[in-house]
């Protein structure tokens, strides 16, 4: 940053240092070390609020500064080009927004949990406590919240098939509740990625189970997740969302592109929806992989590839 984008971030800093702690404003950061691929550029600030208040007062000063922001949660589902984010990302940490409340029936139990919480710990939580229901979800990287946003799912289970409500922070800043029926769930979506509302707390209904049957599931699905994907090179999942009545791993494989690398960033030779780092890859590197995908697969089946990973900044 130079000139004048550097004075108006300084002033930024001051004014969201009267929000949080000035240890958690970061000028130019480094976001590679913050995302799962680990790789892309800087970020021209980055922010982690400590509770839901200041959560609130950060969203309501970015959009009265007309400033471009964008909240991420663990970084698992989305990269910065290197060319950077012009804009603030706000980080909801698992270490200040990881509660979970339970209440338990006679069948079933209703769970509430904040946005930051890692789908694997709260995954071991459940487990502890008997409730079954959430095993389809115990590999997905990332946090609740982002789970939410992205409708994610795996093994013929969906984030929308347990939600009963999502807490969010709407566009003036303020909270409200939205039940599942407006949530707008479909395949990798939902009605988040229109509106920028912000999650912070979802409320699931899940069923008492048998512990032992269901660590023996989540053991199956692991062992099945470690047989067919690259779980030991950073990647952010699946790169690509799944055609209408094709899986965009087989058509990838079938043109031919298994293996395939740019720079260091390879076609997953396990697993050909997977675009993973051998290490030292650039953002670059990636998208430019990316692209040779989605046209091989066009022009040899007349298919359209979109991406279920987000890409900031300008490529």
């Amino acid at each position: 940053m130079t000139g004048k984008l550097e004075e108006d971030m300084k002033r930024l800093e001051e004014k969201l240092c009267d929000i949080v702690k000035k240890e958690n404003v970061i000028l130019n950061k480094d976001m590679s070390k913050e995302v799962s691929f680990k790789v892309g550029g800087m970020a021209d600030a980055f922010v982690v609020p400590e509770n839901l208040n200041e959560l609130c007062n950060i969203i309501k000063l970015l959009r009265e500064e007309d400033i471009e922001y964008f909240v991420m949660g663990n970084g698992s589902n989305f990269i910065i080009t290197d060319k950077g984010y012009h804009g603030v990302i706000v980080k909801i940490s698992p270490k200040y927004f990881g509660e979970i409340k339970m209440i338990k029936f006679d069948d079933e139990c209703e769970i509430e949990v904040e946005a930051g919480i890692l789908m694997s710990t709260l995954s071991r939580e459940l487990v502890k406590e008997s409730v079954a229901g959430f095993e389809f979800a115990s590999g997905i990287p990332g946090t609740i919240g982002g789970a939410v946003f992205m409708n994610a799912g795996a093994y013929g289970g969906e984030m929308q098939d347990i939600v009963q409500s999502v807490k969010v922070i709407d566009e003036r800043g303020d909270t409200k509740v939205i039940s599942a029926s407006e949530m707008e769930f479909s395949y990798r979506n939902s009605r988040l990625q229109r509106t920028k509302e912000i999650v912070i707390s979802v409320k699931m209904l899940l069923k008492r189970g048998n512990r032992e049957e269901i660590k023996r599931k989540i053991a199956q699905l692991t062992k099945k997740r470690n047989e067919k994907q690259p779980v030991n090179f950073p990647s952010a999942g699946s790169f690509f969302k799944r055609p209408a009545g094709y899986y965009a791993g087989t058509l990838i494989q079938e043109a031919g592109l298994k293996g395939m690398t740019v720079g260091r960033a390879q076609v997953s030779e396990l697993h050909g929806g997977f675009i993973i780092n051998l290490g030292g890859a650039t953002a670059t590197d990636v998208l430019k992989l990316r692209d040779i995908c989605k046209d091989e697969v066009m022009k040899k089946f007349g298919v359209k590839l979109e991406t279920e990973i987000r890409i900031l900044g300008d490529e």
